[in-house]
């Protein structure tokens, strides 16, 4: 998984899993991602279908060279956006979140501001990057 740390024990991993559906004809594009958040006492996971492959290629491309802006999917489990220069917000809602903290009805949304400027943003990019390549379709270029 591409992880991304606050401190030693403190972080998230955000990794696309599989694809979902492989062999339907009409949705083999769905990919499943997987989320975990760590604290040093808890640890939360979770997987959901959220992303389609030209999505997560576009999810990609924004971490990779971030820009003003907000980047919102098909499902919405994922948001991202950038507030203001050298940083970059990662919104999780809905299937995505874990069972554990999320309630009825998904109304529970848990933010992530990533510092762009460090060492350990481009190390997660990078990580997630090299797994999304695994992830396209005959139709679309690899990632």
């Amino acid at each position: 998984m591409a992880t991304y740390l606050f401190s030693p024990d403190h972080g998230f991993d955000l990794s696309p899993v599989r694809f979902t559906y492989p062999g339907d004809p009409d949705d083999a594009n769905w990919v499943t991602m997987g989320l975990k958040f760590f604290n040093g006492q808890h640890t939360w996971k979770s997987e959901d279908t959220c992303l389609q492959t030209h999505e997560l290629g576009e999810l990609v491309s924004f971490l990779q060279k971030p820009h003003r802006g907000n980047l919102v999917f098909v499902e919405p489990d994922i948001c991202v956006s950038v507030p203001k220069d050298g940083e970059i917000g990662l919104k999780f809602t809905g299937e995505i979140l874990p069972t554990a903290i999320r309630t009825f009805p998904n109304q529970v949304i848990l933010e992530v501001k990533l510092d762009t400027r460090t060492q350990e943003y481009e190390h997660f990019v990078q990580q997630f990057r090299d797994q999304a390549a695994q992830f396209h379709t005959e139709q679309e270029k690899p990632i």
